[in-house]
């Protein structure tokens, strides 16, 4: 998955005084810091100078880090957590420095030499460096952040080089105590809150565990509502059946069928997994006849929901991985009619408003078959599918 960056505009001026500290937005100063927005990869470009000011003049610990190419990132904690991340370039070692804020003003608390340092490499002996588990002269333990406390990483070259910097970020909740709280969204809808009986939504990140503020679509019979939240309450008045489908942005859809039954309160916990490169996701509802690319009654649902998942999640490319159920070594026409299945779905998507360049099929034929041995006819056709995988 793509992930965004907001890349602050560099600016140059012909004379520069302390003043003008706060106004420049050089990349290489502090007030000109990268805002990382959320967890991923990222790739930036050194500048090849030291920017506009000597950032690290107010901090005698760092008299032996000359500033010779630096890079400033900032990122404020939405939540209590564990920061890890990896950095490195190709041809240059990188030292790298993590400072937190004393007061509301991080800037501030920077240029006076205010700010805590948290974490150093002066020294690093190679051109990959971070904050890991696995400790050693270039990584470093992980760092916890409070919720709404700002960090400058800053990350300077040994050289002048305008290399790239590869980065992965990844930021991880700390349970303590009400923390899991700031992540939800209750939506109570009971007519009273002593009804014996109550069916209660809860939407969870599925590697987590926290809550996840999503679109929630119930229907039944008479009605579908739309509601957004990560918790919700219902009154129970009989026994009903009810469609769920879930939507959050960073998160693959859910939908699912239950029965509620009217003398007994029930709980009901949506999973959602997040988003990144290389997962896959099964449709279960997208089913093909026999020995065909054509779509079987029902699939335009599920179609329909993956047109729903990318117009939500705008950044992503999948790849749509054609499957079918076929015994034995792999055969041309296997795979031929596997690709055929995959161009069925993204012909679909395209005409559904889905941009084709988001969309690349590959057909696999029966070389990752569910049931290898398949005993019935439900397991032939479970073989006989599309995946889509994140790119």
């Amino acid at each position: 998955m793509k992930f965004f960056v907001v890349l602050l505009i560099f600016v140059t001026h012909c004379s520069i005084a302390q003043e003008d500290y706060f106004s420049s937005e050089n990349i290489a100063d502090a007030n000109g810091a990268v805002e990382i927005l959320n967890a991923g990869s990222y790739q930036i470009d050194f500048t090849g100078g030291p920017g506009l000011f000597k950032d690290f003049k107010p901090y005698p610990e760092l008299e032996n880090a000359k500033e010779k190419n630096s890079l400033f990132f900032k990122y404020t904690a939405p939540y209590d957590c564990r920061m890890t991340f990896n950095a490195f370039t190709e041809n240059q070692k990188v030292q790298f420095f993590i400072f937190s804020n004393q007061t509301v003003n991080m800037l501030s608390d920077f240029a006076e030499g205010k700010a805590v340092l948290r974490r150093s490499v002066n020294n690093p002996t190679d051109n990959s460096i971070g904050l890991d588990y696995v400790n050693d002269a270039n990584n470093l333990i992980p760092l916890d952040i409070k919720q709404d406390e700002t960090i400058f990483i800053v990350f300077n070259s040994l050289s002048k080089n305008q290399s790239k910097l590869n980065l992965t970020f990844n930021f991880e909740p700390i349970e303590s105590d009400g923390n899991s709280n700031s992540f939800k969204k209750v939506i109570d809808l009971r007519a009273s809150d002593t009804a014996s009986s109550i069916l209660k939504i809860a939407i969870r990140d599925s590697e987590t565990g926290y809550p996840v503020i999503a679109d929630l679509n119930l229907k039944n019979k008479k009605s579908s509502r739309l509601f957004s939240g990560s918790d919700f309450m219902f009154d129970i008045e009989k026994k009903d059946r009810i469609n769920l489908k879930c939507d959050a942005s960073g998160y693959f859809f859910s939908d699912q069928n239950s029965v509620i039954n009217g003398d007994s309160s029930q709980t009901i916990i949506i999973k959602l997994r997040p988003i990144s490169k290389g997962k896959a996701l099964k449709i279960d509802q997208i089913e093909f006849a026999r020995g065909t690319a054509e779509l079987l009654p029902g699939a335009s649902t599920a179609l329909i929901r993956i047109k729903e998942f990318l117009l939500l999640n705008a950044d992503v490319k999948i790849e749509i991985q054609g499957h079918v159920n076929d015994e034995g070594k792999q055969k041309p026409r296997s795979e031929s009619l596997s690709k055929k299945r995959a161009r069925k779905v993204k012909q679909f998507l395209v005409k559904s408003g889905v941009h084709k360049k988001r969309l690349t099929v590959k057909g696999y034929g029966n070389k990752i078959p569910i049931y290898p041995n398949p005993k019935n006819q439900l397991e032939e056709q479970a073989n006989r599918r599309v995946e889509i995988k994140i790119l």
